[in-house]
């Protein structure tokens, strides 16, 4: 016996799995996190990331709590985001890259496939300049991200001091074990430069 659809059935289908597998609009990704680093929703942006296959329900959780906890530490210290742009060009930053898991839970799987990269020029209260990567992927929200790179620009004097104070206060977050100095000298030890404003990102 044969099923017969029809056909304003068979176009409902074909647009909504055309709306499933669309590539997120980056410039509306990039407004919503910077809005929920604002508006102090760390939890939010947290929820953004995806996580490792192999995590359940509690321990995605767990993870995503570490996440929201290293943003906050991260705006507490360059302090909230006053203007945004996007990348006018060439740039060489410090950052803090935030992603779901660690590298062991991706291990055998790979990370998530990227589907778009964000990158803007921002202000910070606190800091000065600086630039946010979103390496947007595919997952359950429409945002959904690889991870998220927060970073400083590496020309202005200071900027290096200013990043490993950043380093200290999401250690510290995250509860990673040692005294001040020994967590100073491990974030200097961390540090070094990445470079952005090359990729076909998503305006």
């Amino acid at each position: 016996m044969k099923t017969r659809v029809s056909i304003g059935a068979a176009l409902a289908l074909f647009v909504v799995a055309s709306v499933a597998n669309a590539a997120p609009d980056g410039s509306a990704c990039a407004e919503q996190v910077v809005r929920d680093l604002r508006d102090g929703k760390f939890d939010a942006v947290a929820k953004l990331l995806v996580e490792p296959p192999s995590y359940d329900e509690a321990k995605a959780d767990a993870d995503r709590e570490g996440s929201a906890a290293g943003l906050k530490a991260i705006v507490g210290t360059v302090g909230a985001i006053e203007d945004v742009k996007p990348m006018a060009g060439p740039r060489r930053y410090f950052r803090v890259q935030i992603s779901g898991g660690t590298p062991e839970s991706w291990s055998g799987v790979g990370r998530p496939m990227n589907t778009g990269i964000v990158e803007r020029d921002v202000r910070f209260a606190d800091a000065g300049p600086g630039v946010l990567i979103l390496k947007l992927a595919k997952g359950e929200h429409a945002c959904s991200l690889g991870s998220l790179d927060i970073g400083l620009d590496a020309a202005p004097s200071g900027a290096r001091d200013r990043m490993a104070d950043v380093y200290v206060a999401v250690m510290q977050a995250v509860g990673t074990e040692g005294e001040p100095a020994e967590l100073r000298k491990r974030a200097e030890s961390m540090l070094t430069t990445y470079d952005a404003g090359g990729a076909a990102a998503a305006r």
